[in-house]
């Protein structure tokens, strides 16, 4: 539905669509800016694509980096499941966690988090 939405309606797709998505993470106003901001073009529905055919081993390339790492998760999201995060949970023992009820870039506890994680790895 969302990728029907986001052929069809671009401005509706980012408007009402990643609202819902994010299940509120993002406001009306914020997704009013995103669609000024980043007009619609062949690269987005790329992406997008991209996103939903092409799973990317995550696990592989996390343990390419060999840094520490902040896995956070978004209670109740719509693209990546509970079971999926508690896999990379233990696949990475050492990691710090933190789980939020609103996606990420728009959780003030994911922020406190990020912080916390900084602060830990950088002093």
């Amino acid at each position: 539905a969302m990728t029907q939405l986001m052929r069809t309606d671009y401005d509706s797709f980012i408007r009402f669509g990643i609202t819902q998505f994010t299940q509120g993470g993002f406001d009306d106003e914020m997704a009013a800016e995103m669609v000024r901001r980043f007009p619609a073009t062949e690269l987005t529905s790329h992406v997008w694509d991209m996103h939903i055919e092409r799973p990317e081993p995550v696990s592989e390339l996390l343990r390419q980096v060999d840094k520490p790492l902040l896995l956070a998760k978004h209670e109740g999201c719509l693209v990546f499941t509970a079971e999926g995060y508690e896999d990379l949970v233990a696949a990475f023992p050492d990691a710090m966690t933190v789980s939020v009820p609103k996606a990420s870039p728009a959780s003030e506890d994911f922020a406190e988090a990020l912080r916390e994680f900084c602060e830990r790895v950088g002093g």
